[in-house]
């Protein structure tokens, strides 16, 4: 994804087991939400890999303090590889958001120019805030430092899980 991908007006929802973003989607991110666009993002609640799981905890904290809305999907291993953009342009698929989808692994995306199925994508979405924990300022605070360190240490090593 580039920057031009995140062009979204209203909204954007990204679902993903490990959200570990590159330099240019870190920024756009960034970007969007300096902008005003109102991003949900989810992550699971069950780490497969705890050392990947502490950096995508980073990065949530890191987009959450940008103005992100951040759930954990308490019901069940999240594993759903979902952008949607504006209610009007899903893109499901096998990549997630981390730096070895991006550029090691040979992943695919269906992109589907579609409200009405995005209409139903944003049902499931609702459904699935029912089952998730909204992460704030004082979930990430209460961690105390070594997990926060755990946090930043395997973040720096993620490009090169």
């Amino acid at each position: 994804l580039s920057e031009n991908d995140l062009n979204g007006r209203k909204s954007i929802v990204i679902q993903t087991p490990y959200l570990i973003p590159d330099q240019p989607l870190y920024e756009a991110i960034s970007m969007a939400l300096a902008s005003g666009i109102k991003i949900n993002i989810f992550i699971p609640a069950k780490p497969d890999h705890p050392f990947v799981y502490r950096a995508t905890e980073y990065y949530a904290n890191e987009f959450l303090q940008q103005g992100a809305t951040i759930y954990r999907y308490d019901h069940g291993f999240l594993h759903s590889k979902l952008l949607m953009i504006d209610d009007e342009i899903v893109s499901i698929g096998s990549a997630n958001m981390d730096i070895r989808s991006f550029e090691l692994a040979f992943e695919a995306n269906a992109f589907i120019f579609s409200p009405d199925f995005a209409c139903e994508i944003k049902k499931q979405i609702e459904r699935d805030i029912d089952q998730s924990t909204l992460l704030t300022k004082e979930y990430f605070e209460r961690q105390g430092f070594w997990m926060t360190l755990r946090q930043k240490f395997s973040r720096l090593l993620s490009p090169l899980l």
